[in-house]
């Protein structure tokens, strides 16, 4: 990883860019290794963080300060959401997330030294240090799970008390009187709570309880479901929690000895009758510990109440759920042909298009999957958005069949049904296969061009208008065209954010040019009013200065800086770094 995005990493900035709710759930999805680095330089940081959905994350320095994306609904409206926290975590481990609680505690800062706390604590009297464990654990469930845990293993084998345990899980869920959804931290206090309910199911499991655990994964997956009642669950807190007991579930099942056609019904049972889809297709997730027995179980459990029911009609709930409990026994069976019968029945979106397009591509059968891949691409041409992996898929099958110009043209259909700049550098990678990328590139172009010419395209000055001029602006400056986006960003209008990079790329060619676009953000920044925005406008400043004497006109940085002083006499801190420079 890299100095300049380290850099502007630590502690205090990810605290003041991230809500409470964003700093934990952030530290615990890096703990929990949910953040996946696809690509890092010295001032960037792509990764794809896997929470309930997996949300793509870019971090990067744009002119000295951490700038942000991310894929998800808070991403998206520019806001630091967990998901950056977590990658920005990643970026820089040595800001643990331990460090990152609401009140900006922490240990590294005024806590006490952790070599000093050892050695206190060695020198305790024995009877103190078990008075101060037995009080932890009583509010601890996991540090009381383990030192029951130990106990039994200690001297005789001690049973699992499995009414005890439910009683446990029963507390611990029971949010009457802890929860207010206007305190976002006593919800975060619960769910933590919850967390470490199930972490003592799995030291449990790990002390060779499998049986047990079975039973009470599924308690505990009960209560999660039925907490849905009164538990806003919009931030995902009960269906993370869920995933985790069904791991657990998964994981006891596997060294149990439950009886297959047994577990096949208490499958059934959690998946048809749970709000919750954490047990959807279950029979696919649960393959292995079924077993032929439990799998011939399981359909025989599913396909008559399927028949009886009929195929999935507007909300019926039933249907749904019947058909995604046979997809799933399709899939763990490996019957290809009863799995497109299946889903057959629904195709309600891209997805169900490309799970059937896949199979048969699996099993082999490339022109078939390459029709249904066709068909889903088709069916949605509203839903753009939805196809990039049934695009994908079609035209890796197209080049399975030999037909690499037919790929390409694949991805010039996405580019045209929805012109933007992830959709044309996806064109032109596939083009490049068949040494073609010029001509598609020119292609591109006349298309980008014809919509700003013909205003019934794109509706003359408005924000598709905008969008449409922003994304030449974009495709020109990456071809290296400066001179024809800066005739259009001038003429037919463009996003703020690329002025900055136009102004960067005509800097030689027309610097004058440069140092108005330049003044513009100085300003912008400036109303920014805090100390890197003043850092980041001081060195905007540098450059204009640098300008300006290549230009010939040294005057002109000389009024821009006196205007500064005039305006934001007030302001210590700019002035400060103005000085700094001799300015």
């Amino acid at each position: 990883m890299t100095d300049r995005l380290e850099a502007r990493i630590s502690r205090s900035v990810v605290q003041e860019l991230a809500d409470a709710r964003a700093l934990l759930r952030g530290a615990t999805y890096e703990s929990d290794g949910k953040v996946e680095i696809e690509r890092s330089s010295a001032d960037r940081c792509v990764a794809t963080v896997h929470g309930v959905l997996p949300y793509r994350v870019e971090l990067w320095i744009d002119l000295d300060e951490l700038t942000w994306t991310c894929t998800c609904p808070a991403g998206a409206g520019a806001v630091f959401c967990e998901h950056c926290v977590a990658t920005a975590l990643a970026v820089k481990p040595q800001v643990h997330g331990a460090e990152l609680s609401p009140d900006g505690d922490s240990a590294a800062e005024g806590g006490a030294d952790v070599e000093v706390l050892r050695d206190h604590v060695a020198g305790m009297a024995r009877r103190q240090l078990v008075e101060i464990v037995l009080e932890q654990a009583a509010h601890d469930p996991r540090l009381l799970a383990r030192l029951e845990i130990a106990a039994g293993t200690a001297g005789d084998h001690h049973p699992v008390d499995l009414d005890e345990w439910r009683r446990r899980l029963d507390a611990a869920f029971d949010g009457e009187g802890v929860l207010d959804e206007s305190d976002e931290l006593s919800v975060l206090s619960w769910v933590n709570n919850l967390h470490a309910a199930i972490a003592a199911l799995e030291d449990l499991l790990a002390a060779g309880h499998a049986d047990e655990v079975v039973e009470l994964a599924e308690h505990a997956f009960r209560l999660d479901d039925e907490a849905l009642r009164f538990v806003d669950d919009s931030d995902g807190w009960l269906s993370e929690l869920a995933v985790r007991i069904r791991d657990l579930h998964l994981a006891a099942c596997a060294e149990s000895s439950v009886d297959p056609e047994d577990l096949a019904a208490r499958l059934v049972d959690l998946e048809l009758n749970a709000e919750l889809d954490t047990f959807r297709r279950s029979a696919a997730t649960y393959a292995r510990v079924l077993g032929d027995e439990g799998l011939v179980a399981f359909r025989t459990l599913v396909e008559p109440r399927r028949a009886e029911v009929g195929p999935p009609e507007g909300y019926a709930v039933e249907g749904y759920g019947l058909q995604e409990a046979m997809t799933g026994w399709a899939l763990a069976a490996g019957d290809v042909d009863t799995f497109v019968e299946v889903k057959r029945g629904v195709l309600d979106a891209p997805e169900d298009y490309r799970e059937v397009a896949e199979a048969l591509a699996v099993a082999g059968r490339s022109r078939e999957a390459l029709e249904w891949a066709s068909q889903g691409i088709e069916a949605f041409p509203d839903r753009q958005w939805q196809l990039g992996a049934l695009r994908e898929l079609a035209a890796a099958l197209r080049h399975q069949l030999g037909d690499q110009d037919e790929a390409v043209e694949v991805f010039w259909a996405g580019f045209a049904a929805s012109p933007s700049m992830e959709t044309y550098e996806r064109l032109l990678r596939e083009a490049e296969l068949t040494d073609a990328a010029d001509e598609w590139c020119q292609r591109a172009l006349q298309l980008l061009r014809g919509r700003l010419e013909d205003p019934d395209e794109v509706g003359e000055w408005t924000v598709e208008h905008r969008l449409a001029a922003s994304l030449l602006v974009e495709v020109l400056l990456a071809n290296g065209d400066a001179e024809e986006a800066w005739d259009v960003a001038t003429e037919q209008g463009c996003d703020d954010r690329l002025w900055l990079e136009l102004a960067r790329a005509r800097e030689d060619a027309a610097p004058l040019e440069a140092i108005s676009v330049y003044e513009r953000e100085i300003a912008a920044r400036i109303g920014r009013r805090n100390a890197g925005s003043y850092q980041t406008a001081v060195e905007l400043l540098g450059r204009i200065h640098a300008l300006a004497g290549r230009a010939g006109e040294p005057e002109r940085f000389d009024r821009i800086v006196a205007h500064l002083r005039s305006e934001h006499s007030r302001k210590r801190n700019l002035m400060a770094l103005l000085a700094s420079n001799g300015w």
